[in-house]
């Protein structure tokens, strides 16, 4: 296609040549063999023509002994009327013009955006295969020039991201949520599958401000126990069974459900999400996450897994203690953790297990010697510790156990070695658990040592916007405000591009070479141009006009000619460069990479290059004319 355009460039320089040699040897031969036609006879006749346009003398000629010729006021008006009607007068040249300048504009423009951006490659790529969410996370760079990719490095959003963000970028739609993975199915999740599990697995905070495409009913009324549910929700209702007399989204409407915290969630709202995109999984057992064609599918779910509730509610149903925690010792941000008992005789057996990783548990089953915890301040230890503090052993009799730990008393001291955060308390020993190491507290103890180390974080879903061009705008907004958009998940495939040699070298060396060739283009025919107007040139200056108005009238030519075929140049690079785009595809021949784009670049470099090539290709063959005797330039002698 290259070589193609190439050859029709050429073949137009050539016919332009030629056409333009034909006319100078037609004038030239007309200007040698006329008899009774006079260059004061040409002038007379110019004269009266430019008369007629407006254009008058401020004075005179003067009959001396020699003709005086005087400058002559020409309205700028004027100027661009006779720029205009030369246009008309000799339009198929300047058609032709218009047409190679615009093709070499064109693949000047090509070459400027084979220059890929790695950051746009990524936004581009994720958008265009049809990604419709992602996350977002709090900038955190690190310092590696060898990796591009560093400086974007990220960690979780800390605690008011969400509110941060929506002042200070409010044009972005944001989902704040949480993961709940509640069990509507109740009995019938038995008969879950990998697509209709039976669990929401997400609680989204009701934002007013984001735009919710409702496939049926209305948004909330702040402060309710009022919902929206997903398309995906429905068909997992209609799937379990769960609304026996509703037969359509209309149906659902001021139905109601029951979450963890609260009963009696009234329905008002269906969202439009990818569900039918993602249905044909819908008999599938499992899919694998790491195909290509898969991976958008995960952030997807996360939407359409999920309900939508207002603010009082949301806080209440987001929290998800889990069962056990593990406190680990090794590096930086692990944890020291020591016990001590109150006994006076075994106080010097303290332990500093800090090599050894603490593991709590809520109250759980398993057998235990003595009983669980009933309240706060109890705790059931494993035997390991038991045989450390208070010399007990399994090989001892089961009363042993009363004689020896029962009753007794243990300070538990954990120490966060990030920020030296510390939890201290005391509990009173109630059993020993005989089949596992970890610690067994009273509920309300677990939940106050959870909430007492938890790094609260939030977890934001960014709605991506249809447009890769827009996408990228966000990005960066996104970026100088600290945060850092997730545009990462098409990052192997896009470093383990191989580029096309052909186009490597275009790349490379093809805008100096484009360059070059595109200024060789415009030059040749401006100059062209400008050398078989070389006649007019002379009489326009015969009858009083400066050169720099001479110089005018030409660059108003220069510039509407080279303007069109800039438009027009811009018009063939940007249907081009997404063609050309469209067919590289990553190894596997899976999705579309996009490598390439059309941007901002293309318009701005080639407007600054047409204005300055139109100044140079017009000044500098005009200035060697204007600089001549002007009975030289009207006959036409060097």
């Amino acid at each position: 296609m290259i070589l193609l355009l190439l050859f029709i460039i050429l073949l137009l320089s050539i016919l332009l040549y030629f056409y333009t040699v034909k006319r100078n040897y037609k004038l030239n031969y007309l200007s040698n063999n006329s008899k009774g036609i006079t260059t004061i006879d040409s002038i007379n006749d110019y004269i009266k023509k430019i008369e007629n346009d407006s254009c008058s003398a401020s004075e005179e000629f003067k009959s001396t002994n020699k003709l005086i010729l005087k400058k002559a006021h020409v309205p700028l008006k004027t100027c661009f009327k006779i720029a205009f009607k030369n246009i008309w007068k000799k339009k198929i040249r300047f058609l032709v013009i218009i047409i190679i300048t615009s093709i070499s504009l064109a693949f000047l423009s090509f070459s400027i955006e084979l220059n890929g951006e790695k950051l746009r490659q990524n936004v581009y790529t994720m958008i265009e295969n049809g990604y419709r969410y992602t996350t977002i996370e709090k900038l955190s760079p690190l310092e590696d020039e060898n990796d591009f990719y560093s400086k974007y490095n990220s960690v979780p959003l800390p605690n008011n991201s969400y509110n941060t963000l929506k002042s200070e970028m409010n044009e972005l739609t944001l989902h704040k949520y949480e993961v709940i993975n509640f069990n509507y199915a109740g009995k019938n999740i038995e008969n879950a599958n990998f697509f209709y599990t039976g669990i929401i697995k997400n609680v989204i905070l009701f934002d007013p401000s984001n735009d919710y495409i409702l496939l049926e009913g209305r948004l909330p009324e702040p402060g309710t126990q009022e919902i929206l549910v997903t398309d995906y929700l429905i068909a997992n209702f209609e799937y379990f069974n769960l609304f026996p007399n509703c037969n359509n989204y209309y149906d659902y409407i001021n139905e109601y459900i029951d979450l963890a915290v609260f009963n009696d969630y009234k329905i008002v709202g269906i969202i439009d999400t990818p569900y039918e995109k993602w249905s044909k999984f819908m008999k599938e057992t499992e899919i694998d996450e790491t195909f290509k064609d898969n991976y958008s599918f995960i952030t997807d779910f996360e939407i359409m897994s999920s309900i939508v509730v207002n603010e009082f509610y949301f806080n209440m149903e987001k929290t998800n203690i889990p069962n056990s925690m593990k406190f680990n010792t090794n590096g930086s941000k692990g944890y020291n953790w020591n016990l001590k008992t109150s006994s006076e005789t075994i106080e010097k057996n303290q332990i500093n297990a800090t090599m050894a990783d603490l593991e709590l548990e809520s109250i759980d089953g398993g057998f235990v010697l003595g009983r669980y915890p009933t309240k706060e301040n109890e705790i059931v230890i494993p035997s390991i510790w038991a045989e450390s503090l208070f010399d007990w052993s399994m090989d001892r009799r089961w009363w042993a156990y009363y004689d020896l730990v029962d009753g007794n008393s243990i300070t538990l001291s954990i120490i966060s070695k990030e920020d030296n955060k510390t939890y201290e308390k005391t509990f009173t020993i109630v059993g020993i658990t005989t089949n596992t190491l970890a610690v067994q507290m009273f509920s309300t103890d677990f939940i106050n040592l959870y909430s007492h180390f938890k790094i609260v974080t939030e977890n934001i879903i960014f709605e991506l916007p249809t447009s890769a061009s827009k996408a990228y705008q966000y990005f960066n907004e996104a970026y100088n405000k600290g945060y850092v958009i997730n545009v990462w998940k098409y990052r192997a495939d896009i470093d383990s591009y191989t580029v096309d040699p052909f186009v490597d070298i275009i790349s490379k060396a093809g805008l100096f070479v484009f360059i070059i060739f595109t200024m060789g283009i415009m030059w040749t025919i401006m100059t062209i141009e400008i050398v078989d107007s070389k006649k007019e040139i002379g009489i326009l200056r015969s009858i009083g006009l400066s050169g720099s108005k001479v110089s005018l009238i030409f660059i108003i030519q220069t510039l509407f000619v080279n303007l069109c075929a800039y438009l027009l140049g811009i018009y063939i690079s940007s249907k081009i460069i997404p063609l050309y785009n469209g067919t590289i595809r990553d190894e596997l021949n899976l999705i579309t990479l996009y490598m390439y784009s059309f941007t901002y670049r293309t318009p701005l470099y080639l407007f600054i290059f047409i204005i300055v090539m139109s100044l140079l290709t017009t000044l500098v063959p005009l200035y060697k004319i204007t600089s001549q005797k002007i009975i030289d330039v009207i006959n036409e002698r060097e």
